[in-house]
């Protein structure tokens, strides 16, 4: 059976595998009928191929790919002074069809006859085709792009126009979500964007005149606006960020992602060199927990009392602690990154692959031969360095929360992390990745991430059922002032954020509050900060009390953006 989304809608036009759009473009639940009868037709045909002489399937082939669309009234001739971008995309997507049936026959070389020449050539132009209809569907989403262009544009103008457009996009989400001003006087981190999207960000020095804990910190974003936003996520609440040197305000491209890595794990050992306050902290650590070894006699017993003691006050995060990915509308904000080399203060690495401290399912032994190498050094400094930079460094996902960062391992660092914790050493030279919360949450889309999570407290529910119910919560967080976001007026799924204190708050009542307790443990006292009251940001049962509530349930039906 051919389900309807492996069929082009001949209603909407959406392509395989995507939902039908409403003319809005909100997404419909169901398909349009046209959608279901197209993939019914599909399946007849399917079933009676088989029944066709062969000399004739060819034929018949070729007539379904090139015969007339009457699904759709057919497309004039564009007589404006702009191009119908609608048409141009249906008859090069007819073209890619054929081009893509021709390269099949070609290259299967049936009646015994080799053709690789026609074969590249029908390679290259089923390229350059497919190349073109994709940008033509893209911009075709927009009418803006056709009152830019004139007639005879080229794909590579019209590929410039929609990177300007979606450019303009993300600056305007940017701007509609952009947190008030800091106050005179704060910190300020400078932000140096480069034309291919990469940007250095440089932290503060400490009013104390020490140095940095933040190393080399660089990051990718499509525009200089999501730049400077990343670069606040990034430093926190209270600080100030400028872009250095100034933005030039002018239509630009929007820069996408290469996926290269922005910082070479290796500069992690630059965290290591000279007298940095830090590093001669650790140092005087590793010389404390040297003396402290001498008198173990039973170190496997000692790390075993360690690891018990540390499970047992503060346990680690078993749930993703990370923003959301954006919905398909805001996707240009999905690279956009900051990655840094720093000393992180070891008590906020709150989660590892490994959610039991002390329980390392591969090579439990290393933590141990660890301990006893720093037992037996000479050299603490050697013993550091040997630490974090034989072979690949502590790897750290950064999650920005009010009151303050906290880590997840993200790679390479498991038993290193463990061993930190558990033996008390005060900080770890690590490799961050921070990704950027989006300005904009689709909440279908974050229900269907948490589909697969166990211990969501959302099992056994139909996806409606969740949305709904995640929905009340979500408002009771705007109700009680603990988030400052509102609904889409015609996208009542999508969630427009100008503060989010944490991104794990938007997730279920189990998920949140379970967050919530490690995060507390890291900064006692966080929850209060932000509002919530006593035993109620870290019990499920207290958290859904508190957020559903009448007047949640009236912003439900009613929330509107502010000054909008």
């Amino acid at each position: 059976m051919i389900y309807p989304l492996a069929v082009v809608c001949p209603t909407c036009r959406v392509g395989e595998q995507h939902l039908c759009r409403t003319p809005t473009q909100a997404v419909r639940r169901l398909a349009h009928p046209r959608r279901f009868a197209a993939a019914a037709a599909a399946d007849i045909v399917s079933a009676l191929a088989p029944r066709v002489p062969p000399t004739q399937r060819w034929l018949l082939a070729q007539e379904l790919v090139t015969a007339p669309d009457h699904t759709v009234p057919p497309a004039e001739r564009a007589t404006g002074p702009h191009p119908d971008l609608d048409a141009a995309r249906a008859e090069l997507d007819t073209a890619a069809r054929t081009l893509e049936q021709l390269r099949g026959t070609a290259a299967s070389a049936h009646w015994g006859v080799n053709t690789p020449g026609l074969v590249r050539d029908l390679d290259r132009a089923l390229h350059t085709t497919r190349g073109l209809v994709e940008v033509l569907t893209d911009a075709a989403r927009d009418q803006r792009i056709r009152r830019r262009l004139n007639m005879g544009a080229t794909s590579a103008e019209i590929a410039h126009a929609l990177l300007v457009l979606r450019a303009e996009r993300v600056d305007a989400a940017v701007e509609a979500t952009a947190a008030p001003a800091p106050p005179t006087g704060a910190p300020v981190w400078k932000v140096g964007y480069r034309s291919d999207g990469r940007f250095r960000l440089r932290s503060p020095l400490p009013e104390d005149g020490t140095s940095r804990q933040v190393g080399t910190a660089h990051g990718f974003a499509p525009t200089p606006a999501a730049a400077a936003r990343a670069a606040a996520q990034f430093a926190g609440p209270g600080q100030r960020v400028v872009l250095d040197p100034p933005h030039v305000h002018a239509p630009r491209p929007l820069v996408e992602s290469t996926g290269r890595t922005l910082i070479d794990h290796t500069v992690v050992k630059d965290l290591l060199e000279g007298d940095e306050p830090v590093h001669t902290a650790f140092l005087a650590a590793c010389t404390a927990l040297r003396h402290q070894l001498a008198g173990v006699r039973d170190l496997a017993g000692w790390w075993a009392e360690r690891t018990e003691t540390l499970q047992a006050s503060h346990p680690q995060c078993r749930l993703p602690l990370g923003p959301p990915a954006p919905p398909p509308a805001h996707r240009d904000h999905a690279d956009t990154t900051v990655e840094a080399t720093a000393w992180v203060p070891a008590h906020l690495i709150v989660a590892t692959d490994h959610p039991v401290w002390g329980r390392l399912d591969h090579k439990p032994e290393v933590p141990l031969d660890v301990l006893r190498a720093l037992a037996d050094t000479a050299d603490v400094a050697e013993f550091t360095e040997d630490l974090f930079t034989s072979g690949d460094p502590v790897q750290l996902e950064r999650i920005t929360g009010w009151a303050g960062p906290v880590y997840a391992v993200a790679g390479d660092g498991n038993h290193r992390a463990h061993l930190l914790r558990a033996a008390g050493l005060p900080w770890a030279a690590a490799h961050l990745t921070h990704t950027t919360p989006p300005p904009v949450v689709d909440l279908n889309g974050l229900v269907k991430e948490d589909e697969n999570l166990d211990g969501r407290g959302e099992e056994g529910r139909a996806p409606s059922e969740r949305a709904r119910h995640r929905m009340h919560l979500i408002c009771g967080l705007i109700d009680r002032g603990v988030i400052d976001a509102w609904w889409d007026e015609d996208r009542p799924d999508l969630l427009w954020c100008r503060r989010l204190p944490a991104p794990w708050l938007l997730r279920s009542a189990e998920h949140a509050t379970a967050a919530n307790a490690v995060y507390e443990a890291a900064y006692p006292g966080a929850l209060a900060r932000l509002g919530i009251p006593d035993g109620v940001g870290t019990d499920a049962a207290a958290w859904r009390s508190w957020l559903t509530t009448p007047d949640s349930a009236r912003r439900l039906r009613s929330v509107s953006a502010p000054g909008r």
